[in-house]
């Protein structure tokens, strides 16, 4: 009785249950979370799947509320600007463009079990700025600063991406579809493997013993024909990528040369329309040229033609005016010869 007294008031904080330890360890914040990391190795196990979990359910609550929101929302466009909830549809969606780069920076560690979601401080503000736009959907409302609400995630999210891409990415090992059947020794080896809890002491002990060791022998884990029909379905798996990945970068190399030959051509042909061009426009003005000058001569021309034509009006005049008066002086002489008596 006194030893199990003793065992008793010398319980530890992870001799409790999980489920107990990770109720506790939900009112953290996320960045305290992430900090209580370097506690344990129980503490780091449970912090990883609650950081993990938290990243996956901040996704589905971002989806559902825009769903909500597309849904009260007017189909068409103009009358979307004026409605009262339209800040709140365009923050949705720049908190989902800021999720979508997040998962494209962590997600495949993640599903490789390499990595946690290390951001807690961007877990925080993503989901304050979530309630404070379901707040504002439950109150009709618009929030009031739209930069202001997005600045601080917009900074952390980036300042997160860019310490992950160079300092932790590069030091992280990608899983081989091959190392499905044995694991190595990694950051954490003995705390990602989760057993249930009814199970026995003695088969969770050998199945920790099992996953610790460095290597996993195929004999221990099942019959050999089971293991080599695995290996055989991963070997012609990955020869299905790899030769997927060839075709891709052969028809990528076939299109690219195609491209470049369209160019060629599309070069060739505008210097051939530019020539074409200036030879047309030399023509034209050798045109334009020389029809000025025939003008010009034609002009020369016509003025002394006209000139003499003149002349010869007035030549004509003056004989027919010199002629009338002839006739009309013999007339009168005529005239006056015949009244004379004789």
């Amino acid at each position: 009785m006194a030893d199990e007294e003793r065992s008793d008031s010398t319980a530890t904080f992870s001799d409790l249950p999980m489920e107990v330890v990770s109720h506790i360890l939900s009112f953290l914040t996320f960045e305290e979370l992430s900090f209580a990391r370097a506690v344990s190795k129980n503490f780091d196990a449970l912090a990883r799947s609650l950081l993990n979990a938290s990243f996956f359910r901040l996704g589905e609550q971002l989806e559902l509320a825009m769903g909500n929101v597309k849904k009260m929302l007017p189909k068409r466009e103009s009358q979307r600007r004026n409605h009262s909830l339209s800040r709140v549809n365009e923050v949705y969606s720049a908190l989902e463009t800021r999720y979508a780069l997040l998962g494209m920076t962590f997600r495949k560690h993640i599903d490789d079990e390499s990595c946690c979601f290390i951001a807690g401080k961007v877990l925080d503000e993503a989901f304050a700025v979530l309630n404070t736009l379901n707040n504002c959907v439950k109150r009709n409302e618009q929030p009031r600063e739209t930069q202001e609400l997005l600045k601080d995630i917009r900074d952390y999210s980036s300042m997160a991406m860019e310490y992950f891409d160079e300092q932790i990415a590069p030091t992280l090992r990608t899983r081989d579809p091959l190392s499905l059947l044995y694991r190595s020794h990694g950051r954490y080896p003995s705390f990602s493997l989760t057993l249930p809890r009814s199970a026995p002491a003695s088969i969770n002990a050998s199945l920790r013993s099992l996953y610790n060791s460095p290597c996993v022998s195929t004999s221990s884990l099942c019959g050999g024909g089971s293991v080599l029909g695995e290996m055989g379905k991963l070997f012609e798996w990955r020869k299905d990528i790899e030769e997927k990945l060839r075709k891709q970068e052969r028809a990528i190399r076939e299109q690219g040369a195609a491209i470049n030959s369209i160019i060629d051509c599309m070069h060739q042909i505008s210097a051939k329309i530019s020539l074409n061009c200036t030879k047309s426009l030399k023509v034209l003005g050798e045109c334009a040229s020389s029809s000025s000058h025939s003008g010009e001569a034609s002009t020369s021309i016509k003025a002394p033609v006209t000139v003499s034509n003149r002349e010869r009006r007035g030549r004509k005049r003056k004989a027919s005016s010199q002629g009338g008066h002839s006739s009309q002086k013999i007339s009168t002489r005529s005239a006056s010869e015949t009244s004379l008596p004789h």
